[in-house]
């Protein structure tokens, strides 16, 4: 099951060096991820010139995928514990394929077409991701159908059952023109009578909020992810989760991003540590994996955090210093949590949980993919399991806690990142990860960018 074509098989490798004969490009991207890499593909294919540049020796930045050794020694996690002994894991090391975030992509999207459009579902294999969850005390089938409905145990009562059945029945009104909507979400579901804990699962394991703040706004948006969601379980065999997951991880995305681009000419540096970026002036220098100084003038810089903090806290600290004051401003932070966990014989298959913050006494709730051998993420004995939520707590070891007891875990990695906001208006700004399950909201993020970039020109 070892996979085949890593990073250092890219053909491109050994041109990312040999070409750099230009000090002046359009734009000059920072990081791997999937934002970057799409973009990058974008604007290659309008005649721009691009640079990509990589701090790290792997694509994907945020979309990473690891062995267990690389996922060992990435630093990335301020936690990591074995809880019970394995001799076989490091031994098995190139047979796990481990992602640090957990993105689904639902079978109808916007993302789903693009992907074709590229014929990236000709390079990558997806798999289906078997079954979804609600955890509410204990782990709930998601129902999708009112004929569903009347038989969840995430439903309680014959009468609550019979209005969560009426409610599905009436989106067949909804995804009617001329519906007339109430003012917010909440009204919707008073006028079913619907109670709280129908209100969750629907709200949280169907149309997939992670807080309830979508209560309190217009309906059509949730109404339009319940839709979507019900329409990917129709499309994928009617298999009992809409959601599909790539095979060998979510970097590999990435990287069909990256050839595709280098066929219109974007040029990749893995391994290029950032000594300066003048964000003012939209220079750039960067010393290549071989100790060569390169000095670039750039059109237009697209940026990630990783990077600002990076020149922040190295050589550019008098733009960090600015940045910190004004622009750069810390929203949030979000807790993932990587499980490499004994496989369960119960719940075969992958699959997604929504562990529901009120029964948690939480604000958010915490997200969770599990994925086995059937996805390539690891050998037939172990399962995967990637969890993410936005911190709430100062302990985020103690603040997971409760949820890593819920699986049979051999070993377990927690770490944050940051997600910022109000940054530097000088350079385009990359979001890649925030606290969504969806991997929709990065192809949201991919135009915005492309957006600004013609704005600029």
């Amino acid at each position: 099951m070892e996979k085949s074509n890593k990073n250092d098989e890219i053909i491109l490798r050994d041109k990312f060096l040999d070409e750099i004969n230009h000090e002046t490009y359009d734009y000059i991207i920072f990081g791997t991820g999937l934002t970057q890499c799409m973009v990058a593909y974008e604007l290659s294919k309008k005649n721009k010139t691009v640079m990509v540049i990589d701090k790290n020796s792997t694509y994907g930045t945020d979309f990473s995928t690891l062995t267990y050794e690389e996922l060992v020694k990435c630093n990335l996690f301020d936690f990591h514990e074995k809880l019970q002994d394995d001799i076989f894991i490091s031994q098995k090391s190139n047979e796990f394929n481990i992602d640090l975030t957990p993105k689904l992509l639902l079978m109808e999207s916007e993302l789903k077409e693009v992907f074709i459009a590229d014929q990236i579902d000709q390079i990558i294999g997806f798999s289906p991701i078997k079954g979804s969850f609600l955890y509410n005390n204990r782990l709930h089938s998601i129902p999708k159908n009112e004929k569903q409905a009347l038989s969840s145990g995430a439903v309680s009562g014959i009468v609550q059952k019979t209005k969560v059945a009426r409610f599905f029945y009436n989106l067949r009104n909804v995804d009617k023109e001329g519906y007339k909507y109430k003012k917010t979400m909440k009204e919707e579901f008073e006028m079913f009578g619907l109670d709280k804990n129908s209100i969750d699962f629907i709200g949280h394991a169907v149309a997939l909020h992670l807080t309830d703040e979508y209560l309190m706004e217009d309906p059509k948006k949730t109404y339009d992810h319940i839709l979507r969601f019900i329409q990917s379980v129709v499309s994928y065999n009617n298999s009992e989760s809409p959601f599909i997951y790539p095979q060998y991880g979510l970097s590999d995305i990435c990287q069909a991003y990256v050839r595709k681009a280098s066929c219109y000419g974007a040029v990749f540096m893995l391994n290029g540590k950032c000594i300066k970026i003048d964000l003012n002036n939209k220079k750039v220098d960067v010393l290549d994996p071989n100790n060569h100084m390169i000095k670039i003038n750039a059109g237009d810089i697209i940026i990630d955090s990783h990077y600002l903090e990076f020149a922040v806290n190295d050589q550019n600290k008098d733009i960090g210093n600015k940045l910190k004051n004004t622009n750069f401003k810390e929203q949030k932070q979000i807790i993932r949590c990587v499980l490499i966990c004994k496989r369960n014989l119960k719940h075969e298959g992958a699959r997604n949980i929504t562990f529901l913050h009120s029964n948690f006494q939480r604000k958010s709730d915490v997200f969770g993919i599990v994925l086995n051998f059937e996805s390539m993420a690891c050998p037939k004995e172990y399962e995967i399991c990637i969890l993410s939520t936005v911190r709430e707590q100062n302990d985020i070891k103690k603040e997971m806690e409760v949820f890593i007891k819920k699986f049979d875990v051999i070993e377990y990695f927690i770490g944050t990142r940051n997600i910022h906001e109000n940054l530097y208006e000088n350079v385009i700004f990359v979001k890649n990860v925030d606290e969504s399950v969806l991997m929709d909201n990065i192809y949201e993020d991919v135009k915005n960018v492309i957006k600004k970039c013609n704005e600029e020109k």
